[in-house]
């Protein structure tokens, strides 16, 4: 999983289920000196929109993301979409 997200074109998204699985690749996308941000429900609206942005704005390699992002979000600077959530 980590290999297919370095791999992947930037910026790239990526989606997962549970909570620690995005901590987790959070830790491991990180320790490959890209920049990496998780973003889940229980984030304040303004984190997640702020982070989103960077996203947007290129500043982040990788957003990781609950599924809070699967519905309404339309981020059409993503260039590749990984769904990790099994």
């Amino acid at each position: 999983m980590v290999q297919d997200i370095k791999d992947a074109e930037k910026p790239c998204l990526v989606f997962v289920k549970s909570l620690k699985h995005g901590e987790i690749l959070k830790q491991m996308v990180g320790r490959l000196g890209l920049a990496v941000s998780y973003i889940k429900g229980s984030d304040q609206t303004s984190t997640r929109l702020r982070e989103i942005k960077d996203f947007a704005y290129e500043n982040l390699d990788v957003l990781i993301a609950t599924t809070i992002l699967k519905e309404g979000a339309d981020i059409p600077e993503t260039k590749s979409v990984i769904n990790a959530a099994g």
